[in-house]
């Protein structure tokens, strides 16, 4: 136990944000971290975003859309360990090989937004209100098309509501990561 501590602790010295949730010791010492503050909500959020976002690439939809990437600065991965997002693999399943892209598209938004940003989420992540009545919108939006069977799916602009809500989280997880590694630092010294 001591040693797997340590080796977190070692995995935290001198990394960036992005170089701690793609490293497996590190994500693990940044979840164990936002518990202690409740704010795995975040951490959970930004995961399974990224997640899809690498689903989105596999069937193309973030070239053929033109969607931009949920950080303009350096990719941002998270490690092959970390179990596969259960919404995204319940919209998976729910796909039929004749569904289109934007279906499953719609799918995850509708689970996305439900688990993490509408009113009534239990696991309901630190954006602004702005951003959050940006989704609030695109979601009534998108249930109302879906309701007149219409498949308009407004893709791009869904995508770019949940990446400026990504930035802030990046955002919040980096003085987390911070606190983090300050948390670790005095346990070390403490020892």
């Amino acid at each position: 136990m001591a040693e797997t501590q340590e080796k977190k602790i070692s995995a935290q010295k001198s990394q960036t944000l992005f170089d701690m949730i793609g490293d497996e010791d590190g994500y693990e010492a940044l979840m164990d971290h936002l518990q202690a503050e409740f704010c795995v909500e975040n951490l959970l959020f930004l995961t399974e975003l990224i997640q899809f976002r690498d689903h989105l690439t596999g069937c193309g939809m973030m070239q053929r859309y033109s969607l931009r990437d949920i950080s303009a600065t350096k990719e941002l991965n998270v490690p092959i360990s970390i179990p596969k997002s259960p919404l995204l693999q319940q919209t998976q399943l729910n796909t039929r090989d004749d569904d289109d892209d934007t279906q499953t598209f719609f799918d995850f938004f509708v689970a996305i937004y439900e688990k993490y940003i509408c009113d009534r989420s239990n696991l309901q992540i630190n954006i602004s209100y702005t951003k959050r009545q940006a989704l609030a919108h695109e979601y009534n939006s998108q249930l109302q098309r879906q309701r007149q069977q219409s498949s308009n799916v407004s893709v791009e602009t869904i995508w770019d509501a949940l990446v400026l809500s990504a930035g802030e989280i990046i955002s919040l997880l980096h003085h987390s990561a911070g606190r983090c590694k300050l948390v670790a630092k005095s346990n070390k010294i403490a020892k």
